[in-house]
């Protein structure tokens, strides 16, 4: 990847945002700090490159990044970390030698209709500096803050084709083929969350080539290879590594979470629609023919609390008598501004040594929320500014708990706090995961009875 440039003063006045400073305008020698998506705003800067990141009430909305020149292939990489991220809709980039600025919508349809495609699918706009007005540029900035931009130009933002929107919709659609050819709801829902947080550890490299190798006795060199080959005992071997490696709840056996659960026989369907659920550039839909993406999925980049929503979205959908039953769907959008409510009014004790619990957790968004919360305090309040250590993160975790009803989701509610404790083990790799499902104990019992060993997230009824 070619060295990002700062941003500059020239190109802050062009953009109209020479007076603007976190949480609005973060830029690569900017402090991330006390901000609701500060990991987001360092992934940009640290991983893709960027030279600035524009915000709309605290949310990343405009990535922008200055180089000495254009590379398309490096410019397809990082607006498919963005699309992956969920969060910019706009992508800007400044190319000196040029002397060209090209817009690109993070939004638009990526489907590939041809060996012969091209960015300018996604291109809003060409500017050329020496001819054109880059004051221009301005209308970008007032024109996500006012939203003017999302009416003005609906064809590059459509709300069908963002990640969340594309992951719901494959999720729907593996589910039902798992279902049509076997499997049960559970265990449908069960290989789902196996695939997904399997490819997370590799998309963020916690297992490699060489750990998959191990597993698989040498058959297969990852995760893609092993669900192509429909090849059901290097899964389980796979699965007995993955368990004495990360301990949890995930990795009892494929399609279940419970060691009292018979093992499933696996067919080549099954694995063919969790190959293609796992790499997200087919599209899985009824009657669309053979269609394919630019790029699928990284689970690198895609926020743990985005997978959490998207997931509890899925199952909302699912369960047309939820509501009924006091189940409802929180958006993410939503779950952030009540954390960031609670967070404000918390006293300096309560951030500190405070417990948290949610009687109805859902798939956890708001777990995992506040534990993000109560991590990035730690580290902010710190003496060394350091990442914690493990000490502190069983600290905190023991600070949150969980009940809900419904076993299903009480799966994706340790999945997703999975998912965030996982991200230390690049500091710490000898993590093992505690364990975070328990069945018998009730809320009434956990609430009278505190100790560490009590589950973070429970369920009321047997799964």
């Amino acid at each position: 990847m070619s060295p990002p440039l700062l941003l500059g003063d020239h190109w802050k006045d062009a953009l109209q945002v020479q007076h603007r400073s976190p949480p609005e305008l973060f830029e690569r020698n900017s402090e991330v700090r006390s901000t609701l998506y500060a990991r987001a705003v360092e992934v940009g800067f640290q991983e893709l490159g960027l030279s600035a990141i524009f915000c709309v009430n605290e949310v990343p909305t405009i990535a922008i990044r200055r180089s000495s020149e254009y590379d398309p292939i490096e410019v397809r990489e990082i607006r498919s970390a963005l699309w992956n991220q969920g969060l910019a809709s706009i992508y800007v980039d400044i190319a000196e030698a040029s002397n060209t600025v090209r817009v690109f919508s993070l939004v638009r349809s990526q489907i590939l209709k041809s060996s012969t495609d091209s960015d300018d699918e996604w291109l809003i706009e060409r500017i050329n500096v020496t001819t054109d007005s880059v004051r221009q540029l301005q209308s970008y900035i007032t024109g996500v803050e006012s939203g003017r931009m999302w009416l003005d130009s609906p064809d590059f933002f459509p709300n069908e084709q963002r990640i969340d929107a594309v992951l719901l919709n494959d999720l729907t659609v593996a589910h039902e083929e798992l279902r049509a050819i076997g499997l049960s709801t559970n265990q449908a829902h069960a290989a789902l969350i196996q695939t997904m947080f399997i490819a997370y550890l590799e998309d963020r490299q916690l297992i490699d080539r060489i750990y998959f190798q191990k597993a698989t006795n040498g058959h297969h060199e990852n995760f893609t290879s092993l669900l192509q080959s429909g090849d059901s005992t290097a899964l389980e071997r796979l699965f007995v590594k993955l368990r004495s490696d990360f301990n949890g709840d995930m990795f009892i056996k494929p399609c279940t979470l419970l060691e009292s659960d018979p093992a499933v026989s696996l067919t080549h369907q099954h694995f063919e629609t969790l190959m293609r659920f796992r790499s997200g550039k087919d599209v899985m839909s009824h009657g669309t023919g053979d269609q394919v993406r630019f790029w699928g999925y990284n689970f690198r980049y895609i926020p743990i609390e985005l997978i959490s929503a998207v997931y509890d979205q899925f199952l909302h959908q699912q369960q047309e008598s939820s509501k009924l039953n006091g189940a409802y769907y929180t958006p993410l959008c939503l779950a952030d501004m009540v954390v960031s409510g609670l967070w404000e009014q918390l006293t300096d004790e309560q951030k500190c040594t405070g417990r948290f619990f949610d009687p109805a957790c859902g798939s956890g968004i708001f777990l995992v929320k506040i534990f993000q919360r109560l991590c990035q305090h730690q580290i902010e309040t710190a003496s060394d500014d350091s990442a914690p250590s493990w000490d502190m993160l069983l600290t905190t975790l023991d600070r949150i708990r969980g009940h809900d009803d419904n076993p299903a989701v009480v799966r994706i509610a340790a999945f997703s706090l999975y998912c965030y404790w996982n991200k230390w083990r690049v500091v710490m790799p000898s993590i093992r995961l505690p364990q975070h499902i328990d069945y018998r104990i009730s809320m009434t019992k956990w609430w009278r009875h505190t100790t560490s060993s009590t589950p973070i997230v429970q369920s009321a009824t047997p799964m």
